[in-house]
């Protein structure tokens, strides 16, 4: 914690939190990484992990390949399938910008306000 800036909770975390206790959603929902669900704790629950390992070589910036799956309650497994994917080239590396951005505090924004409605 940096002394300038101490840690303050979020003002709305109990609401979003029990909001989230037993809410499932799936890609007929729109989400990028399949299932989501809570159970009554608030722990996500019936989810898959890929795990995916990344081998970088001279010609391409990176080649990955899918060696193994987790599955709650199964734990690893050999997934059935691998796939192979080569990337772009290390020349264009360079002039390529990545950027991420999550709009996650409009999302609980809009998520408070109508959970509000709802009560």
């Amino acid at each position: 914690i940096h002394p300038s800036r101490p840690f303050a909770s979020f003002e709305h975390g109990k609401t979003v939190a029990k909001a989230l206790r037993g809410l499932r959603i799936d890609a007929k929902d729109g989400t990028l990484t399949g299932n989501i669900e809570f159970d009554r704790f608030g722990h996500r629950k019936n989810y898959d992990v890929a795990v995916i390992d990344l081998v970088s070589n001279t010609k391409a910036t990176f080649n990955s390949k899918e060696v193994l799956a987790w599955r709650q309650g199964a734990g690893f497994f050999n997934d059935r399938t691998v796939a192979q994917h080569t990337r772009k080239t290390v020349e264009n590396r360079n002039k390529n910008v990545v950027r991420v951005v999550t709009v996650w505090l409009q999302y609980v924004k809009t998520f408070v306000e109508n959970l509000a409605e709802v009560q």
